[in-house]
């Protein structure tokens, strides 16, 4: 009996260990289970992350390729994550319709069982829409009276707007103000030449003996200032030293404009064939939405050749020299393989003197800009690559027959930017000032070249 009682408590001791050992096995098993799945999830999650990252970056590489405003790829993008030759997920990403002056990119990568999305707010950079001035050249000079941006003024009254000095003020966010670059040496020598924003110089400021200059604003020089004369650098606001000698170079390389694109996106065909000059005016529709294009058969304007009506967005590519002025509604960009010879004012519909949402223009020579008028008030970018020709780059000696005639100038308001490769010979206009136009960093003109930069990447 004993023997029984000791064999049944041996049986009940080794069921209970087995029931033990058994439940041990499980929980063993299903947390291995259970940590074998979560590492495949991870692994997952991992996956559908880089695939999003994938989509991103291929858009990122697409815009920053050869982009122009107006002409951006908004159709998505997709592809497929491989490893090992393997699909291991799959992403697409989505571009918003571009708007002003920045993308939306949503990219979402898809793996097994996790799907991960990113979105990057990616602003379209072009130095040929952010600079009053911007001047490639070992050397700029400006003369007496010349004029850059304006100072800020009360909206209601129109009065300048003044410190406790006394001094006209600009905006105090630097963002706000004209910028002028150069990429060599700013030289003031002429008497009372003003600038009201921010100047970039990529070598030396220098200001002759007996002439001035007054900066309302900030200036950034990186190698020196040579003041003979006088120069007065002051933004009114407290926020550090307004002359800065910069420790390491700026960079902010020319933009140049690629003529198979323009031949390959012209909205008026029949320009882009045999080289030969065109002599343009623009007028706005009947109906107020786009421009129309006079073409005529002369500098004077005496004899009309044929009428063509552009989109609300549209690029005129002339094959030859371009002899323009008139009236823009909507945005446009006139191109020219050589020069482009301004006639006549040049302004947006409704009497605007700045970009809108509707309206901009651009206007770029491969080679140079003539400045034809006695009497001109122009708005839009302009751009002088100078790929053929001297200097200058810009030039306001002839008139509107081709006559060098530097004495005939009076008035001159170009507001908007000036983007030159060279210098600028426009001081035989004695009246004379180049008005920022802040609209233009947001409102652009079609077919611009930009760059690509990423404001901020977040995961939604």
């Amino acid at each position: 009996m004993k023997y029984n009682k000791e064999r049944g408590v041996l049986l009940i001791t080794s069921a209970f260990l087995i029931t033990i050992i058994t439940g041990t096995a499980a929980v063993f098993l299903m947390r291995t289970i259970y940590e074998a799945k979560a590492v495949e999830r991870e692994v997952d999650r991992v996956r559908a992350y880089c695939a999003a990252e994938a989509g991103l970056q291929g858009v990122l590489s697409e815009i920053g390729t050869q982009s122009y405003t107006g002409f951006v790829n908004t159709s998505g993008y997709g592809a497929l994550l491989l490893i090992n030759g393997q699909q291991e997920s799959a992403c697409n990403a989505t571009v918003t319709d571009e708007t002003s002056d920045f993308l939306i990119v949503q990219s979402t990568g898809t793996g097994n069982f996790i799907s991960r999305s990113f979105e990057a707010r990616v602003f379209l950079d072009s130095n040929l829409s952010k600079y009053l001035v911007y001047a490639s050249t070992s050397s700029f000079a400006s003369g007496d009276d010349a004029q850059y941006g304006e100072p800020m003024t009360d909206p209601d009254t129109g009065l300048v707007i003044v410190d406790e000095n006394g001094r006209a003020r600009v905006p105090e966010d630097a963002y706000d103000r004209a910028e002028m670059y150069f990429t060599g040496d700013w030289n003031i020598n002429g008497s009372n030449v003003d600038m009201y924003g921010d100047v970039y110089v990529g070598d030396d400021l220098n200001v002759t003996s007996g002439d001035d200059g007054d900066v309302y604003g900030d200036t950034f020089v990186t190698d020196q200032y040579n003041e003979s004369g006088s120069l007065i650098v002051d933004d009114t606001y407290d926020d550090g030293v307004d002359k800065r000698t910069m420790t390491v170079d700026m960079q902010d390389t020319l933009s140049t404009i690629d003529l198979n694109f323009y031949a390959s996106n012209n909205d008026i065909v029949a320009f882009g064939g045999a080289s030969q000059s065109r002599y343009l005016e623009f007028v706005e529709s009947a109906d107020g939405t786009h421009t129309v294009v006079n073409e005529y058969n002369d500098r004077q304007y005496s004899n009309f050749v044929e009428s063509y009506d552009l989109p609300q967005a549209g690029v005129v590519y002339v094959n030859g020299d371009a002899y323009i002025k008139g009236t823009i509604k909507g945005r446009v960009s006139i191109v020219a393989s050589d020069d482009i010879w301004i006639q006549d004012s040049l302004g947006y519909a409704n009497g605007l003197d700045h970009a809108s949402e509707s309206d901009a223009a651009a206007f770029l020579a491969r080679d140079k800009l003539y400045f034809c008028g006695s009497n001109m008030d122009v708005s839009g970018i302009f751009y002088a690559e100078r790929i053929a020709s001297a200097d200058p780059a810009f030039d306001a000696a002839y008139d509107t027959n081709g006559n060098y005639n530097p004495n005939a100038k009076q008035q001159l308001r170009i507001r908007g930017n000036r983007i030159i490769n060279g210098t600028s010979n426009l001081s035989c206009y004695p009246d004379r000032a180049y008005i920022y136009d802040p609209y233009l960093k947001k409102f652009r003109a079609p077919g611009l070249p930009i760059t690509s930069v990423v404001s901020f990447v977040r995961e939604i």
